[in-house]
């Protein structure tokens, strides 16, 4: 396959994902914080145009699918849960992503906002990854597990092993593979219904 084809592949398991958090989100009692999510959608977007700027290959559809599913999330936790307040740690994300966005319109600089997007990105799942290192709430795994694919098949979709564009998708499988383990970890420990709820 080529490296456009298997962008479209982690592009399509992405938005996949995004799907089965909806259902998760409307069938199963996920509780995405809309705040967060615009946030994340904000982040990725920049991202993605960093990606555009910077000549990206077929991961750049990896990347507008995340843009596109963060909007969606975002936008189904608000018509289900309302308004969230915009936490400390909000503020810092989306401090960072924008100071990102300026270094891109700014200084035309798509590396340095790369690295700036998926620091708010990585700062950003922080309460997730507390939540369950907690115990204290469930992911819906199924969605956890699409995006790891979409990350593994996004890693192939970069023309540069060792790169800034090559992180995106290794952070973000790093990511899904610490939330699959805490949620196998706080199930265990929770109930016997145990990973799969």
């Amino acid at each position: 396959m080529s490296e456009e084809s298997l962008g479209f592949v982690a592009g399509g398991l992405s938005l996949a994902a995004y799907l089965v958090y909806a259902f998760g989100t409307l069938c199963r009692g996920n509780k995405p914080r809309p705040v967060t999510w615009a946030i994340w959608a904000f982040t990725d977007s920049g991202l993605y145009a960093s990606l555009l700027l910077a000549g990206a290959g077929g991961n750049r559809w990896f990347q507008l699918a995340y843009a596109i599913g963060n909007t969606t999330t975002a936008a189904i936790a608000l018509i289900k849960g309302g308004l969230s307040e915009l936490t400390k740690l909000n503020r810092i994300c989306l401090t960072i992503s924008s100071l990102a966005v300026l270094t891109l319109v700014l200084l035309h600089n798509p590396s340095a906002a790369i690295l700036l997007g998926l620091l708010s990105k990585g700062v950003g799942i922080t309460p997730t990854v507390l939540k369950l290192w907690h115990k204290e709430g469930k992911e819906y795994w199924p969605a956890w597990i699409l995006w790891l694919l979409a990350a593994l098949v996004g890693t192939t979709t970069v023309r540069e092993v060792i790169s800034l564009q090559m992180l995106m998708p290794l952070q973000y499988g790093a990511q899904c593979v610490t939330v699959l383990l805490l949620n196998i970890r706080a199930s265990k420990s929770r109930d016997q219904r145990g990973f799969f709820y």
